[in-house]
C-alpha cells in the first residue's frame, strides 16, 4: 500500500516534497474513512441486496426480474460507490468537497 502512495505522489506534475506530503494525509484519511464506515455500510448493503434479492424467489417474472436488478444495484452502490469511489473522490477533491460549509477550514 506504501509503494502505490509513494508512487502515486512522484507522479503528480509539480510533485514536491509538500504536494507528497499533503497527497498521503488525504489518502490516509480516505483510507480512515473506508475503516471506521466499511463494516456498517457492508452490512447495510448486503442486508438490502439479500431483502430484494428475496423477490427472485417469487412466482411473478416481473417481481423476478425487479429484484434481481434492484439487488444488483444495492450491492453495486453499497460496495463499490460507498466504499471505494466516495472516499476516493473526497480526498482527491479535498476541502472544496465540503463546499459551501467548510471553505477555507482546516484540521489540524
Amino acid at each position: 500500500m506504501y509503494s502505490f502512495r509513494a508512487s502515486a505522489a512522484s507522479e503528480l506534475p509539480n510533485s514536491t516534497p509538500r504536494c507528497a506530503v499533503k497527497l498521503h494525509v488525504l489518502l490516509c484519511r480516505a483510507a480512515d474513512a473506508v475503516r471506521h464506515a466499511g463494516p456498517a455500510i457492508a452490512s447495510a448493503g448486503l442486508i438490502l441486496a439479500g431483502t430484494f434479492g428475496s423477490l427472485v424467489l417469487a412466482g411473478n417474472s416481473i417481481l423476478q426480474q425487479v429484484g434481481f436488478a434492484v439487488a444488483c444495484g444495492i450491492a453495486l452502490a453499497a460496495f463499490v460507490m460507498a466504499m471505494f469511489f466516495s472516499p476516493s473522490l473526497t480526498a482527491l477533491v479535498g476541502n472544496r468537497a465540503w463546499w459551501p460549509g467548510h471553505q477555507g477550514e482546516t484540521r489540524s
